[in-house]
Parts: structure tokens; C-alpha cells; sequence
């Protein structure tokens, strides 16, 4: 599997060299919105984590389900481990809960707008916005 740069735009791409039905060049984008149902969507055990370490236990039902249905979304780039598969495109949706502004990551997968069995994936819960955790190092690289 490879991984071109970032595009000006912060997107990736990541390939595989042994993909015949994926040549260089082929690859199209098109715009999406992203889910706003909370069971689109599937917590990695990192998101687990990070929820119980960085979000008040009150908090930990609420935060997740209503910013995926209310919050702001937010195309992140990011470096996908090389162990992902597939590893989606990373939103953040971003709001306030009882005065305090949080950040949930998705990975939005491409399988899972064809298929209700497939979901996208939480990667990651933090306080504050998503350029906050850009620049200390949670989202993009270790999180």
C-alpha cells in the first residue's frame, strides 16, 4: 500500500500497487454528506479510550450522538496508520455540550454509503476545536 502526498487541500490518497480495477489517475472524489445518525457509525477501541480519559463521564453518551446529529462537520487531513485498510476520510464534528466545546473524529468510509451493514468509524474524542488539535499533535499523527 502506498500513500501520496497531501493535496493542497490536506486530502490523501492511499493505493494499493496490486489493485487491478484502481490505476493512477482514475481515482474521483465526490462531495458527500456525511451521516448525521449515530448508529452509521462504529467506536474503534482507541475511541473508547480516549472518550473515558478525556471526556467527564456524564458526557460520555451525549458527546458523541449529539454532535454527530448536531455538530459542525469538518474535512480533517490526516496521515491514516499503514495498518488501515481502509481507512476513510477524516470529518470532525464540533459543538458545545453543557458549555464545553468537543471534537469527535469519523473516518468516513467508502463502503459504508453502499452498504447499511457497513458502518464508519470514531476514531478519536478531544476538548476543544479541530485546528486546536492540529497543533498539538492529536489529530494527523499520533492522537
Amino acid at each position: 500500500m502506498t500513500t501520496q502526498p497531501p493535496t493542497d487541500d490536506g486530502r490523501t490518497h492511499k493505493t494499493t500497487s496490486d489493485s487491478s480495477h484502481q490505476r493512477a489517475g482514475e481515482l474521483i472524489e465526490l462531495p458527500v454528506l456525511p451521516p448525521r445518525t449515530p448508529s452509521c457509525y462504529r467506536p474503534t477501541t482507541h475511541f473508547k479510550q480516549r472518550l473515558r480519559e478525556r471526556v467527564p463521564g456524564r458526557h460520555h453518551g451525549p458527546v458523541p450522538a449529539k454532535l454527530i446529529e448536531d455538530g459542525r462537520p469538518q474535512r480533517l487531513p490526516w496521515g491514516a496508520p499503514d495498518d488501515l485498510a481502509y481507512p476513510g476520510q477524516a470529518v470532525a464534528f464540533t459543538g458545545e455540550i453543557d458549555g464545553e466545546t468537543y471534537t469527535v473524529v469519523a473516518a468516513l468510509r467508502p463502503a459504508g454509503f453502499c452498504s447499511s451493514d457497513i458502518t464508519h468509524d470514531l476514531l478519536t474524542v478531544y476538548t476543544g476545536e479541530p485546528n486546536d488539535a492540529v497543533d498539538d499533535g492529536r489529530v494527523g499523527g499520533s492522537q
